[in-house]
């Protein structure tokens, strides 16, 4: 697959040296992340078209020439954002160095790159006078690890997209992108539940991971806590969501549920409580949603008692609510 192959049919617009920033409007343009230097007698211009789906942001990003991102300890000390970036690279080359490494991720392939950790990046195409493109999915950190709990274990690993779970992974990032604009809320919500779960099939399935990293198979506990999970991240709006519902959703009893999500150190309670302050987060850095109040936007996700909504958010994210609505109507 490569760049003229995509369904998209984008221009790529010039863009002033010191706009070259990722100023998408997403949880990206939060991350500071910088475009420096560009190569010596070459054009360098860059577009950029994503989505948000809930938590999940889906971009799809190409450009002529050279990119370089650095994410700096500076960064990270002002931000503290802990994601997974994942480029999946169509016709592109990327050298990613993190952690004392440097892996190269030629077309065809993807890689986890976490935020939680300073890194430097390039990206550009195979040919010199060739158009580079990917596309570039970003999954909160505390979200994925639900999925695959050993995920950081595996940042330095290249996966080749294949036929099967991967090639369903890029097909349905290209149909979020296209069709994404059209959904509602809780549509773009489902939706990204299902990105995340096709990115984690085509990690679980790769034989790069099957033999170190991460399990084969899933038990018994994980089949139910997935199942749990997916009926929660359809229902998180609704505040009167509990133990006995999605037990009985999951034809278990709640014991056996508690004993599910308890044996990957966590609550039934404490889940649904993290994602909707997630939920409530995303929305409140979003401006898109400005003339929403702080309330509203708790009462949203399924929080009926704002006291407690604050101090939980401050808890959680050691901020209170009001300061993330304040980034946001700055952005």
């Amino acid at each position: 697959m490569n760049a003229d192959s995509a369904r998209l049919h984008v221009s790529i617009p010039e863009l002033p040296p010191d706009a070259l920033r990722f100023s998408v409007n997403s949880a990206l343009c939060t991350m500071k992340y910088e475009v420096v230097a560009q190569r010596a007698r070459k054009p360098c211009m860059t577009f950029f078209g994503g989505i948000q789906l809930g938590a999940v942001d889906v971009f799809y990003y190409e450009g002529i020439g050279v990119r370089w991102g650095n994410r700096g300890h500076h960064h990270i000390r002002a931000d503290h954002i802990d994601d997974f970036i994942i480029p999946i690279l169509l016709q592109a080359q990327l050298e990613v160095q993190q952690a004392g490494m440097s892996v190269q991720v030629g077309p065809g392939s993807f890689i986890y790159v976490p935020t939680s950790k300073p890194y430097y990046s390039s990206i550009s195409a195979t040919n010199d006078r060739d158009i580079f493109s990917a596309y570039v999915v970003r999954i909160p950190g505390a979200i994925l690890r639900q999925y695959m709990p050993r995920i950081d274990h595996c940042c330095d690993q290249v996966i080749k997209i294949r036929p099967g779970a991967s090639k369903i992974m890029v097909d349905l990032i290209e149909l979020a992108l296209m069709e994404g604009p059209a959904l509602s809320k809780a549509e773009a919500l489902r939706f990204g539940t299902i990105i995340i779960e096709a990115v984690t099939n085509a990690t679980l399935e790769a034989p790069e991971l099957l033999a170190s990293h991460l399990p084969s198979h899933q038990t018994a506990h994980e089949r139910i806590l997935r199942q749990a999970k997916n009926y929660i991240e359809c229902n998180l709006s609704n505040s009167k969501l509990d133990s006995n519902q999605i037990a009985e959703h999951c034809s278990v009893s709640v014991r056996y549920l508690h004993a599910a999500f308890a044996a990957f150190s966590t609550t039934v309670g404490s889940f649904i409580r993290e994602r909707r302050l997630q939920l409530c987060q995303a929305a409140l850095l979003n401006p898109a949603l400005c003339d929403k109040s702080i309330t509203d936007i708790s009462l949203m996700w399924g929080f009926n008692d704002s006291a407690y909504f604050s101090r939980a958010y401050k808890t959680y994210f050691g901020k209170a609510p009001s300061l993330d609505r304040i980034i946001s109507k700055d952005c």
